[in-house]
């Protein structure tokens, strides 16, 4: 009868590690980038016009806020060309943008400047700095109004594009401080946590 328990206790704790395993296993598959996705993808650091042509003077197509991704196609001097993804849910961060949506990104032209992608010389310790900046923004009192969002995506970009980085855990580990941050003061104001009891 012992034998019996204890080999139920083991396939218990086997089980539970198998599980823990995959779950860490496809958390990974998230952060490094190889091939197609390591040339194209990027994010921007500040906000990003997109442009229907290489001209400041074209028509507005839409804007990229920092920390979104987009997709450069090709360049041209002081221009790239992309395709942006503007909708990904604020809760979705972590998850790949360019994923089939029935929404598709908008295509343009935005200035070469603050465009972050994994080939980007030193490209951790800008999103890093960046991401500290905004953080520091959304602390203020009057700070604007996505400062923590685009702290959060920032610092997650620096695991996913850099996973080799020095700064690559810490980065991690701050993007999900930032979500627990703005979801903490999301259930704050819903009518429900008013109306608690004071204790």
């Amino acid at each position: 009868r012992m034998r019996v328990q204890i080999s139920a206790v083991s396939v218990v704790v086997l089980a539970g590690l198998g599980w823990i395993s995959t779950a860490f296993g496809q958390g990974n598959s998230k952060g490094p980038l190889s091939g197609y996705d390591r040339s194209a993808r990027a994010t921007v650091v500040h906000p990003a016009t997109v442009y229907v042509g290489a001209d400041g003077n074209s028509q507005h197509v839409t804007e990229v806020t920092p920390g979104h991704e987009v997709v450069i196609m090709s360049s041209n001097g002081d221009w790239v060309q992309v395709f942006a993804n503007t909708d990904t849910p604020e809760e979705q961060a972590d998850q790949p943008e360019f994923a089939p949506d029935p929404a598709p990104p908008e295509s343009g032209w935005i200035r070469n400047k603050g465009v972050v992608s994994p080939a980007t010389p030193h490209g951790d310790v800008v999103l890093y700095g960046a991401a500290e900046s905004f953080e520091d923004q959304a602390a203020q009192i009057h700070g604007p109004k996505d400062a923590a969002q685009a702290a959060e995506m920032l610092y997650l970009r620096v695991w996913q594009y850099f996973p080799d980085s020095p700064l690559a855990a810490v980065a991690l580990w701050r993007s999900a401080d930032d979500r627990w941050q703005i979801d903490k003061a999301d259930i704050g104001t819903l009518p429900s946590a008013k109306e608690q009891d004071a204790y």
